[in-house]
């Protein structure tokens, strides 16, 4: 395992969520995914070393409360059965959390998964390479219940169970989980890793892919690019508070916490995002069997052939919104920058 251990973890949800480097292996990946997959599970599990794994520099320890899924939401009723008949001796744990964990799915919702994986399992690399096919399965059925998913499983080894990456995962987010293995409840027990400098890495990352997004001017043509960048918009209430704190909060509790923080004008914001979010459509026409697939191809039917805006959204998310969105960062950037010179 490199000494840097956050570049091996950011290499292992890659590897578990079946990605490949370089062009040549993506386009084989879209006929043979196993053998271009395999290398990257190969160095993986070669590099790991749990000991390398940072240690809690917390006092506080948290239990993760996590009772099975009693939810109707199908693709999560699919996934379970699909860990449970092959990954369940791989698996710490694997549970839903977000909207699904709460069983709270509306048409907005995504699919929020996180699998913890054995150590026996990672330094194995035919192991790692099964979890890393079955999960490849479970994309497909998240891309059928919503097409404009974009984002993967959260990934951690089982060391991180005595130094829990905050800045990653924070606890407080896990208040609602519901496991996909197994039919009883565990209480699992994590001590607490916190750092200062990774949450305000975390907060700065993202307000660089927003404004980035911004400046293609074509961040928001179609619904699959609109939902991306408002899940961005709606993500920044929660990191700033974790930049600003130096600790974790829970994303469902920080726009009351930080709303006081700043102007009606920059916060109209986040209240149009959340009803944007909350009066979602599922767009009337589908997208076609390939950008329902995983995958480059996939990928790239999802970004660019997802059906238009709504004439509302549109609407919305105007220049006026754009304006206000960048002095919203702004004020966050300031107020962080004032706390840390404090």
């Amino acid at each position: 395992m490199s000494d840097d251990w956050s570049q091996w973890h950011r290499e292992l949800i890659a590897c578990v969520n079946g990605q490949v480097r370089g062009k040549f292996w993506q386009v084989v990946a879209e006929f043979a995914h196993g053998p271009a997959v395999c290398r990257r599970v190969q160095q993986v599990s070669a590099e790991y070393c749990p000991e390398a794994w940072p240690k809690a520099n917390a006092e506080s320890l948290a239990t993760l409360s996590i009772p099975p899924y009693t939810g109707d939401c199908d693709v999560a009723l699919a996934i379970r059965e699909l860990l449970d008949q092959y990954l369940a001796d791989d698996l710490i744990l694997a549970c839903a959390h977000g909207s699904v964990g709460s069983n709270e799915v509306v048409p907005y919702s995504d699919f929020d998964g996180l699998v913890v994986l054995k150590n026996e399992t990672i330094k194995n690399p035919d192991r790692l390479l099964r979890v890393a096919r079955v999960l490849r399965k479970t994309h497909r059925l998240v891309y059928e219940h919503d097409p404009l998913q974009h984002h993967g499983w959260f990934v951690l080894p089982e060391s991180a169970l005595t130094g829990w990456p905050q800045a990653y995962l924070p606890v407080e987010s896990l208040a609602q989980i519901q496991s996909l293995v197994g039919n009883s409840s565990s209480d699992v027990r994590v001590k607490l890793f916190q750092d200062a400098g990774a949450f305000r890495y975390q907060f700065e990352s993202l307000c660089h892919a927003i404004e980035r997004e911004i400046d293609t001017g074509r961040y928001c043509v179609n619904l699959y690019q609109l939902k991306s960048h408002l899940s961005k918009v709606m993500l920044l209430p929660c990191l700033f508070l974790q930049a600003y704190e130096g600790e974790g909060v829970n994303k469902r509790d920080s726009f009351e916490q930080a709303r006081s923080m700043f102007s009606t004008q920059h916060w109209s914001v986040i209240d149009q995002a959340s009803y944007l979010r909350a009066t979602w459509k599922k767009p009337g026409i589908p997208l076609s069997p390939v950008g329902r697939r995983s995958g480059r191809i996939g990928d790239a039917v999802r970004k660019h052939r997802a059906p238009a805006l709504f004439a509302e959204q549109k609407n919305i998310v105007s220049e006026k919104f754009t304006y206000n969105l960048h002095g919203l960062i702004e004020s966050m950037h300031d107020q962080v920058e004032k706390r840390l010179n404090g």
